[in-house]
């Protein structure tokens, strides 16, 4: 008997792809609804995303902090988007400015990993398990 391979909607592209640029789960669901909708409620987006409307206002200002969206008025406050090129350009960004710290870290890793001094290692280790007892009397 054949069983296709469940094809993932649109919906979880998207939110897989956002959390491929460095959003959580939460965050990417809130913003995949706020793309498509471009200006909707808390309450809208816990209902359209399946974010608890408990923890939708947690994930909106973490996402109002990275500057992704905007607030306005009291009751309902509404949250709007930028367009969507615009949060893509800068999640990219970010995760490039990421990439290249790491870039430039490498070559101090590399160098780190060639001069360990393993004497020093052991003994910092052995003055974690016990400062008073040496590595050797310990039974593995």
């Amino acid at each position: 008997m054949y069983f296709p391979t469940p094809t993932k909607s649109k919906m979880e592209e998207n939110i897989l792809y956002l959390k491929r640029l460095g959003l959580t789960e939460y965050q990417s669901k809130a913003m995949v609804v706020l793309l498509n909708k471009r200006k909707t409620t808390a309450k809208d987006i816990s209902e359209l995303s399946g974010i608890p409307l408990t923890k939708v206002y947690q994930v909106l200002k973490a996402l109002e902090e990275r500057k992704l969206l905007s607030s306005e008025g009291e009751k309902p406050r509404m949250y709007r988007t930028l367009p969507a090129y615009r949060i893509m350009n800068r999640l990219l960004s970010e995760k490039k400015r990421h990439l290249n710290k790491l870039l430039k870290e490498r070559e101090r890793r590399l160098k780190s990993i060639r001069n360990i001094d393993f004497e020093e290692y052991i003994q910092i280790y052995e003055e974690k398990l016990h400062p008073c007892i040496s590595v050797d009397q310990y039974e593995f």
